[in-house]
């Protein structure tokens, strides 16, 4: 029974990542509208964001937002349960939708009073409002330039909502004002989990410069960037993040660049349990509680510079020799991963195993440099250490294999700007007839096991 569990399992992991996407019907939005506007599909998409989301509170869909600028008067009042995912091509599926490439932005310059929703939504571009309600989400829109009572985003608000519980992932919040909280304010009894986003040149008044969770709010923070934010200095501050609360997790995110504007202040306030990150350059760069800092680049603990690419512009890609790199507890690096602006020298690792049949042919790699490198990076292979003189590309071919192919490959990638490599990787190549998969059920799950697999594995890379 349990042998045919992990299989089922098997199968379920490796449909759901062919299938991917998003389920259930949707609710389409472009600017300016098209066709019926009734949001069933791109040729009839809505141009109003609120009569979208109301729609699709009613038929239980979800809502897709086209790239372009949306203009708004009024704060979007979300209802509950409902998804919105922005970042689309106009026509485009889910799994070719790019938030960063192709932006819905939501810009609020000019909206104002919320009018019966709640003072405290007046100026937000998104009022999360439906007592009770889980299952909001928004992802992957750029939201921007609002001036607001509490946060562009607000998830509940004192007194009027509690009890909302929303996610706010893959967006990248900008230029937002507010008395507090600029960005995003969890009030009230509100649960605000942030994924994978970026807060840029938010500014508050008073309390938290992009983040604020007051009172008995709760969440978590994964994955994402703090720069250039900017907090007063009452009650402490917090230029990038605020709470009322202890122990909001804040993992695997990057803080650099925030400002307290007074005497005094911290850039992360109150005690958020920060793992995993990096936390430099901020002015101050005080943390309230130090000891909730693990595995974190910051004076309190790795008290090292991280070697930024250009913090200064927002590029936190981390030089060769950055101590962030590899560095995290899942070995992966310090800091925020796989948005705009991070990383390290290597785009793409080659795969860490190869299997060849003999007398066939297969290609070693390539080895993807960054741009930032790859006009000068260099590579040399080796074969169980002995150098290969003629295999200097970012791959090299076996042809024919034989048993003489088989062993550990290695290619060293350097750069005449650093006297490390910036990268050093190994292959392993193994060269045997590879055996048919079974045919029916167990042959389906083999193949469902083997796309989880690609789709988990990430080769170590080896520092000198």
């Amino acid at each position: 029974m349990l042998e045919r569990a992990k299989m089922l399992q098997a199968i379920a992991v490796g449909l759901c990542m062919v299938l991917g996407g998003a389920a259930g019907a949707q609710v389409h939005v472009v600017p300016g509208g098209a066709g019926d506007e009734d949001g069933s599909d791109w040729d009839n998409a809505f141009a109003s964001l609120q009569d979208a989301v109301d729609a699709a509170a009613d038929n239980g869909g979800e809502v897709w937002v086209a790239e372009g600028t949306y203009e708004l008067s009024d704060p979007v009042s979300w209802p509950g349960g409902v998804e919105g995912y922005g970042g689309f091509e106009i026509g485009g599926d889910f799994d070719d939708r790019d938030p960063w490439a192709n932006p819905s932005v939501l810009d609020g310059s000019d909206v104002g009073d919320a009018g019966d929703l709640s003072e405290h939504a007046d100026g937000a571009v998104i009022f999360f409002g439906d007592e009770g309600s889980t299952g909001n989400r928004i992802d992957g829109f750029r939201i921007e330039n609002a001036d607001s009572n509490r946060g562009a985003v607000l998830v509940a608000a004192e007194d009027d909502v509690e009890d909302v519980e929303a996610t706010v992932a893959q967006c990248h919040l900008v230029d937002n004002q507010s008395e507090m909280g600029a960005a995003i304010t969890a009030d009230s009894t509100s649960t605000l989990h942030v994924e994978d986003c970026i807060f840029e040149g938010n500014q508050a008044d008073n309390l938290g410069g992009a983040i604020l969770y007051r009172f008995e709010t709760a969440g978590s923070i994964t994955n994402s960037i703090f720069f250039n934010n900017t907090s007063g200095d009452d009650h402490g501050a917090g230029s990038a993040i605020f709470a009322d609360v202890s122990g909001i997790p804040v993992e695997y995110s990057t803080f650099a660049g925030n400002v307290v504007d007074g005497d005094d202040g911290y850039v992360i306030r109150n005690a958020f349990e920060v793992s995993d990150s990096i936390i430099f350059g901020n002015d101050p760069n005080d943390v309230e509680e130090p000891d909730e800092i693990t595995n974190s680049i910051h004076e309190t603990d790795i008290d090292e510079d991280p070697l930024f690419m250009d913090a200064d512009a927002g590029n936190f890609r981390l030089q060769p020799d950055s101590p962030a790199i590899g560095a995290a507890d899942d070995d992966g690096n310090l800091g925020a991963r796989d948005l705009p602006g991070t990383g390290d020298p290597i785009d793409a690792a080659p795969d860490p195993r190869v299997f060849v049949a003999p007398d066939d042919s297969t290609e070693l790699g390539p080895v993807l440099v960054h741009e930032d490198f790859e006009e000068e990076a260099s590579f040399q292979w080796y074969l169980n250490g002995e150098e290969l003189e003629d295999e200097t590309g970012d791959g090299m071919f076996i042809d024919d294999a034989t048993e003489d192919h088989a062993g550990t490959y290695t290619v060293v990638v350097s750069h005449p700007d650093f006297e490390d490599p910036l990268a050093e990787f190994d292959i392993e190549v193994r060269v045997e007839e590879v055996q048919a998969p079974a045919a029916g059920l167990v042959g389906l799950a083999a193949a469902g096991g083997a796309i989880a697999l690609a789709g988990l594995a990430r080769m170590r890379r080896k520092r000198r």
